[in-house]
């Protein structure tokens, strides 16, 4: 009988203990989307959690709200780009990876000619002759006088002001963009529970590319400080129950036999 009450109280301690792994996790998120409010194509990350099986307490598990977009904020910058409705920039990573992400924050990168977002990825797009996307490549004189259009031409302005088509920037899209692997630097890596990416046309798909816009992070700082308050409620319910069961058991353990 008296193993039994232990083994009880063993498993009371053990589902405030996941209680509390639970709202860390969940500060977290509320830490990491507070830190990148304001950084152009963020997705917010929120912290779910389900009942774990037998009765162990919670399982705690990771949302990304991928496909949530942001509001459009006016740079001027004609490399500052944002997808106006579904889709994504494809970009490299430099090691051969193709991700997909919607941060549109491009700059010339003198050092590789490339036109890079502030995480260091290349814009990808489909020379004007044709072939696949691949790192756009310029001189720092096309560079000084580019132009995108809405169907996703990257033009340049030469000595005479004759305008020369360099490059078409596809937009990309998945089945389920939810279901994307996020990596670092707010991009996303289709996979199994996406589906592939497909390509589409600028304006002729469910996106369209403005240029001199970035669409702003998608997370609610409102809905992000509620969440820290119930929080850290929570953090202190679930500590009272493990301080409790955690008394109780010292009673039980010290019982005269």
């Amino acid at each position: 009988m008296r193993r039994t009450r232990v083994m009880a109280l063993a498993d009371v301690i053990g589902i405030g203990a996941s209680g509390l792994r639970a709202q860390v996790v969940k500060v977290a998120t509320v830490a990491d989307n507070t830190a990148n409010a304001r950084t152009p194509g963020h997705r917010k990350v929120a912290a779910e959690t389900t009942s774990a099986p037998a009765g162990a307490g919670v399982a705690t598990g990771l949302r990304h709200y991928i496909s949530s977009a942001g509001t459009a904020s006016a740079t001027g910058s004609p490399t500052d780009m944002m997808v106006s409705g579904d889709g994504f920039f494809m970009v490299s990573d430099g090691k051969g990876n193709t991700l997909l992400t919607r941060s549109g924050n491009f700059a010339f990168d003198a050092q590789s000619g490339q036109l890079k977002n502030a995480a260091g990825y290349a814009l990808m797009a489909t020379p004007n002759g044709g072939g696949a996307p691949t790192p756009v490549q310029l001189t720092a004189e096309q560079a000084s006088s580019l132009k995108v259009g809405a169907d996703g031409t990257l033009a340049s302005t030469d000595a005479d002001g004759r305008s020369q088509a360099l490059y078409r920037i596809p937009l990309a899209t998945t089945a389920n963009p939810d279901g994307m692997t996020p990596v670092a630097g707010d991009a996303f890596q289709p996979g199994s529970a996406s589906g592939p990416a497909r390509t589409f046309v600028s304006g002729q798909g469910p996106g369209t590319i403005r240029a001199g816009y970035l669409e702003d992070s998608n997370v609610d700082m409102a809905t992000e400080m509620t969440d820290l308050v119930t929080s850290q409620a929570s953090f202190m319910a679930n500590f009272r129950t493990v301080r409790m069961g955690i008394e109780m058991l010292d009673v039980v353990l010290n019982m005269k036999r």
